[in-house]
């Protein structure tokens, strides 16, 4: 029995080798990261269960599926940023058993192997499940919906009811998850196959129906009965929500057209290379393209454009196409022979080049940082300049992520073997991430929000309206843990002016002082790196 699934054992070892390490050891990140920590924290506290809330009043941007799995992790684990992130180490780790059992299905089972290798050694892929974001979920849930409308094409008459049910319920998951975007890109991508088959395909119509049907059971099982209790409102601001999304964006995180191209450039390496190879220059698996490769093809180039269209930009939109990428690329590397082909002189310059991009800086980082004080007065904003002095302990360790990967692209750039060159690549990412992960990441969270964290768990267990001025942060509900006796609809607005009952705890940059000379019975607590914290009394 062991034997037979020796494989899978394995990539659940490396799953949590790689995954589970240091998970809760730096604290999240503002803004989604704690957004949606705080929403499951909030279930927790009121009971609700069945409402989205932040400072429990309803939030209207995301359905609740991903908070009741943080919602399950913190009743084992307890309210942390361990449990937090957890969920998305059982995704990561449910991924690569789904990436592994597709390939085996499509191709074989060396491919199988190879696409696990090179999904855990791109550099983003990895380090997205040792965070606490949705994605990682909705990613899952789409590709698996994909497979299953896949083999609802492919299979007997037989056996489509079963894969149609299968399809609706991963569907329905998937819009639970993160909402209808899941709709729109089944709806394209089916429309795209259409258009591939000339409108000629073995998907009847009633199967269609019974995929729609069974959407629209799991997603009513929430939205309807949410909608049968509380009203329209939520349905409402959650429909307009996502419109602006799509058509206005948000002007904090706007970007060009190519915004995702060159993020799935940098953040796939390496396997962006080897995607980029296969489509200027392809070799052929078996001499034959897989029928799923087509499948592939459509759900990378429509999530691509789709999010490219999309106004508001941010890393993750795009990491749908991670698996379709990675898939490709692994169709590119297992085409090559391996003992004798040797890699084009361009693949190797780009690997190079881009390989360099990351490793240098990050050699180079450590020494700049501990030197700052010549240029960093050159920043005008004075609240950045006191955020870049943060005192932060640099040692010799932190140059080893940056010289990893600089070894392994000089191993790509003059090693003949070109096996040997491919897999050092790939498995040396894994390491590079981690690395990266654990000296770099704490040093970042130290700098962008380490303060404000440290300041509210300070005062976690006072009474009071914990709030931020003149920035947004939901660094004061989740690491001061408002209770429900301490939430308010209030402005900081009237908050800082009018009549309060209680203390106002909150954070401001040293930019801003200047606009609360006028507030009355306002205390400075605290002052530390660029970041003041006040504390309003009541008159």
């Amino acid at each position: 029995m062991l034997k037979q699934y020796r494989n899978e054992i394995i990539i659940i070892l490396i799953g949590c080798l790689f995954f589970l390490p240091l998970l809760g050891s730096v604290h999240l990140f503002d803004w989604d990261e704690i957004i949606f920590a705080e929403s499951a924290r909030e279930m927790l506290v009121s009971g609700k269960y069945a409402l989205v809330q932040i400072n429990y009043q309803r939030f209207w941007e995301k359905p609740p599926l991903f908070f009741w799995f943080q919602v399950c992790s913190m009743k084992l684990f307890g309210v942390n940023d361990f449990a937090a992130r957890f969920p998305n180490v059982i995704c990561g780790i449910l991924s690569l058993l789904t990436i592994f059992r597709i390939g085996k299905k499509v191709v074989h089972e060396q491919f199988a192997r190879l696409w696990v290798m090179v999904y855990l050694g791109s550099l983003l892929p990895f380090m997205y499940f040792k965070t606490g974001l949705i994605d990682p979920w909705f990613n899952l849930l789409i590709f698996r919906s994909v497979w299953n409308l896949y083999c609802l094409a492919t299979v007997q008459q037989s056996s489509k009811w079963r894969y149609a049910i299968y399809t609706g319920f991963l569907l329905g998951l998937a819009i639970l998850t993160k909402g209808p975007v899941a709709l729109l890109i089944g709806g394209i991508l089916f429309l795209g196959y259409l258009i591939i088959q000339k409108f000629k395909t073995p998907i009847s119509f009633k199967q269609l129906c019974i995929i729609a049907l069974v959407a629209f059971i799991i997603c009513f099982a929430w939205f309807g009965v949410d909608l049968i209790q509380n009203g329209p409102f939520f349905l409402f601001h959650f429909i307009r929500y996502q419109f602006e999304l799509f058509l206005h964006g948000d002007m904090e995180h706007e970007g060009g057209f190519l915004f995702h191209w060159w993020i799935l450039l940098i953040g796939c390496f390496p396997a962006s290379i080897f995607f980029i190879k296969h489509y200027m220059q392809p070799n052929r698996l078996d001499s034959s393209v897989p029928p799923f490769t087509k499948w592939m093809n459509l759900l990378f180039w429509i999530t691509l454009i789709l999010f490219s269209i999309v106004k508001t930009k941010l890393v993750h939109y795009s990491s749908l196409c991670w698996f379709p990428l990675t898939y490709i690329a692994t169709q590119e590397i297992i085409g090559y022979n391996l003992m004798t082909d040797r890699l084009k002189w361009w693949v190797r310059l780009l690997i190079c080049l881009i390989g360099l991009t990351i490793a240098l800086p990050l050699i180079a980082l450590p020494w700049i940082m501990t030197n700052y004080q010549p240029w960093v007065t050159s920043f005008g904003d004075v609240f950045l300049q006191a955020n870049l002095k943060t005192p932060l302990h640099w040692q010799w360790a932190d140059f080893l992520p940056g010289v990893l990967l600089l070894i392994a692209v000089l191993v790509v750039l003059f090693c003949k073997n070109t096996k040997l060159s491919i897999t050092w690549l790939f498995m040396t990412m894994p390491i590079f991430g981690f690395l990266t992960l654990a000296l770099f990441a704490p040093k970042v969270e130290e700098v962008l929000q380490g303060a404000p964290v440290r300041f509210f768990q300070s005062v976690k267990n006072q009474s009071g309206y914990f709030t931020s001025f003149a920035f947004k942060s939901f660094v004061p509900y989740y690491y001061g843990q408002v209770k429900t006796s301490d939430t308010t609809t209030r402005t900081i607005n009237e908050l800082l002016y009018g009549k309060i009952d209680k203390p106002v705890y909150f954070s401001a940059k040293n930019k801003d002082t200047s606009r609360l000379s006028d507030v009355t019975h306002l205390h400075l607590l605290k002052a530390e790196n660029g970041f003041l914290f006040y504390e309003r009394t009541p008159n």
